[in-house]
């Protein structure tokens, strides 16, 4: 009797349909809860269901076969070996979502978009996904495939073939793929043995390192080295050092952490072609079509390149030690490459295509740089995104050239001028550094001077270290802005500044007058601790007058060596900031400069 009751028991636990995970036998509360979606999602808009995206949930192993998903907004949730037999995902919007092992047996995906799914292995039969929107699907070695397929897709060797998909690692050996639409297809690693690709569309295809290269590939394509090399391939991690590309239409290719030691691209068509991260040492390419071209990153510099093109060497390839250990390795591992952000090499010439680019900074080995553009020939390039304040482009030719989002060598931007960056190309100074004291004013490379209150300023020389020097001030008395800038020439040091400034009253039995009362002329020694200070009365009641510098009253001049306008023409080299914008209290207190280490 008693061995009827435990079969009894055992017989009704199997025959009670469970709705929460798989796998496990037996299941306790807490895993029970890990399967609860309805828990996990929001509707904060109102608009429907809204599950994952921003942190991944974890869904593996559940049984959501029957659920009503339609209408739901899906993201980063992984579904791996659940199932979702009979499932409704009919109007949903399912992304970065994972599939794998999942059985999806007659689910329906009526008018879904469904992007980037991970499927491998999954079990699709009966399911119809001719009026769904799906772009970057991973879905290899599935176990069953769907009933129906989007135009352009099929089902091939238990893969999902079409534009975008990702058939990495994919088993593709002896299909029929000629004459497909193959856009942003990934084969990387892929088995492509004895696969027929004639005629095939392989835009933007990613087909680099793949087991086993094609009895036959479209015109103008060819498989070297187990890469798949045409117009806009997109090649990552792969190894054509040596290789002859010489004659061929390259145009829109794209390499990535790659090495291309010695390749040869002479003759070539590169125009609107990226190469990023990638070795070039010793690489050739003369002659050939760099309109748009785009490169950074680069290791090492080609030995030969077209007329007027030239390698920006940042990082000398020949001298830093255990570069190859450092950079190259078996597996080329990207972020070797692209953990050094602006710190190597590019190619610059004409027509060339600059996104993104910094024109000075600090390289990998805490080294400060500064790229000098002076005398290239940049005419119709493309030019976007980057920043090259403070850079020289004496000499250089940028006719024609398109400016988008960039800052010019003054500091503005060339979204501002119908020219862009032509008519911008001066350096304009910028208060990036301090100084701990007026003291400090020593360098060369210091660019401005800041006059907080101009009005209390009338005039400033500026003695430099050989003995020359700049007088200069305000155009009228009546002039008055919050930072007035005065320039200085460039290569001289300051060692010295001579200043006046006077004092303003307002008390009198007239009522509110605006008055001169005294006149204060400070000498400063700039490279010593020494001031001194020499004050003339002017005339409780003596009204300024309007006129050009140097500024007089009736009585006569205010003082003497007077106050000239601002020079022209003249690289700006100091920072000097006044003290307040209390009139009785503006002496110099600060100096800014560019911290370049060529400072002197």
């Amino acid at each position: 009797m008693r061995n009827t009751v435990v079969l009894l028991i055992a017989l009704l636990m199997v025959s009670v349909p469970f709705a929460g995970c798989l796998g496990d036998e037996f299941l306790d509360e807490s895993d029970d809860a890990l399967c609860d979606i309805m828990e996990m999602v929001t509707d904060e808009d109102g608009d429907g269901f809204t599950l994952g995206f921003e942190e991944e949930i974890n869904l593996e192993q559940c049984d959501f076969s029957g659920m009503d998903f339609s209408g739901w907004s899906i993201g980063n949730v992984n579904f791996v070996a659940s199932n979702m037999v009979g499932a409704n995902f009919n109007d949903s919007y399912i992304s970065q979502a994972n599939f794998e092992e999942a059985l999806l047996t007659d689910a329906t995906f009526e008018n879904a978009s469904i992007h980037n799914l991970l499927l491998k292995n999954a079990g699709l039969s009966g399911v119809d996904l001719s009026n769904t929107t799906m772009t970057g699907p991973y879905a290899i070695a599935l176990s069953s495939c769907p009933n129906m397929l989007p135009v352009e897709w099929d089902c091939l060797n238990d893969n999902l073939v079409g534009p975008t998909a990702r058939l990495i690692d994919a088993n593709l050996s002896n299909l029929d793929l000629s004459g497909m639409n193959l856009t942003g297809v990934s084969f990387h690693r892929a088995n492509l043995q004895n696969a027929d690709l004639d005629n095939a569309t392989l835009d933007f295809v990613d087909g680099s390192n793949v087991v086993h290269c094609p009895s036959s590939l479209p015109v103008e394509w060819d498989c070297l080295n187990n890469n798949l090399v045409g117009p806009k391939a997109m090649l990552y991690d792969a190894n054509l050092s040596g290789l002859d590309l010489s004659n061929r239409n390259l145009s829109e290719i794209l390499f990535w952490a790659s090495d291309l030691t010695s390749t040869n691209f002479s003759d070539s068509n590169l125009s609107f072609g990226q190469i990023i991260s990638t070795i070039v040492q010793d690489s050739n390419f003369s002659n050939s079509n760099l309109t748009r071209f785009h490169s950074r990153w680069l290791f090492g510099c080609p030995n030969q390149m077209p007329a007027e093109w030239i390698c920006m060497d940042v990082v000398n390839h020949d001298s830093e030690e255990e570069w190859e250990s450092i950079f190259v390795n078996e597996e080329f591992q990207k972020e070797k490459f692209t953990s050094l952000s602006q710190s190597s090499n590019w190619l610059l010439g004409p027509g060339v295509s600059l996104n993104y680019y910094i024109a000075g900074g600090i390289n990998i080995y805490g080294q400060e740089f500064e790229m000098d553009f002076s005398n290239l020939n940049l005419s119709n390039a493309w030019i976007e995104n980057s920043n090259f304040e403070g850079a020289n482009f004496s000499g250089t030719n940028i006719n024609g050239t398109v400016w988008i989002s960039t800052i010019c060598p003054n500091g503005m931007n060339s979204d501002d001028f119908e020219d862009g960056c032509l008519n911008q190309k001066e350096k304009r100074c910028q208060q990036n550094t301090t100084l701990a004291s007026i003291e400090d004013v020593v360098s060369k490379r210091v660019c401005g001077i800041v006059i907080e209150k101009a009005l209390a300023v009338d005039a400033m020389r500026f003695i430099y270290d050989d003995g020359t020097y700049l007088d200069t001030g305000r155009d009228t008395i009546n002039t008055s802005h919050n930072n007035i800038y005065w320039e200085l020439p460039e290569n001289h040091a300051i060692s010295r500044v001579d200043f006046s400034t006077h004092h303003r009253t307002i008390d009198n039995e007239y009522g509110l007058v605006e008055s001169i009362t005294s006149i204060m002329i400070t000498t400063f020694e700039i490279n010593g601790t020494n001031t001194s200070e020499i004050f003339f009365g002017t005339g409780i009641y003596s009204e300024w007058a309007n006129y050009e510098t140097p500024h007089e009253d009736e009585s006569g001049p205010i003082i003497e060596n007077g106050s000239f306008f601002t020079t022209n023409n003249n690289e700006w080299i100091y920072f000097i900031k006044f003290a307040s914008d209390d009139w009785s209290n503006n002496d110099i207190v600060d100096a800014y400069h560019y911290d370049f280490s060529t400072a002197q």
